[in-house]
């Protein structure tokens, strides 16, 4: 069944979505580069509809290790603290080598989060599936990218994220 903007608006039951970003950057604040792949996931969050709460950034050290990652633990925190059934939960990363270098600890990471009720979705796989990505060319990892501190840290349904 295909639904339209005009479902939504006379009250269908489509699930609105929250999405969390995550990243890592093994320098402090985060590198440009860093900045640009979540800019780049905030576009493709948004070319989708969707409503994203926070964004999440392990850095230094945390960014690669396997089993010590405080951003990674406060994502998870706020997915296990999320019960709202009708409303869908995503963790957004730009790429899987984004999550982890080693595919066990991608299967591992992907799992955790399962258990705290979210998806994974990478912004590459999706676009590489549907070939043509959400509407936009790939960053320019050398631009200025934007800090989203003014955008809101809420769930979709307006409930605040809770504290780390």
């Amino acid at each position: 069944m295909t639904h339209t903007v005009s479902d939504e608006v006379a009250g269908s039951t489509l699930p609105t979505t929250t999405v969390f970003l995550y990243d890592r950057s093994t320098s402090s604040p985060p590198s440009v580069v860093c900045r640009a792949r979540l800019e780049d996931a905030w576009v493709y969050a948004e070319g989708q509809g969707w409503s994203v709460a926070a964004e999440f950034v392990d850095v230094g050290d945390h960014a690669v290790a396997d089993d010590n990652r405080p951003a990674w633990g406060r994502l998870l925190r706020a997915a296990c603290a999320y019960e709202a059934p009708e409303v869908r939960l995503l963790c957004l990363v730009h790429s899987w080598q984004r999550l982890a270098t080693r595919p066990r600890t991608q299967q591992a990471l992907a799992r955790e989060l399962m258990i705290a009720g979210a998806r994974l979705v990478t912004v590459e796989t999706d676009r590489d599936a549907s070939g043509r990505g959400a509407g936009h060319g790939p960053s320019d990892p050398l631009a200025a990218v934007p800090r989203h501190d003014d955008r809101p840290r809420r769930f979709a349904d307006g409930r605040p994220l809770p504290e780390a």
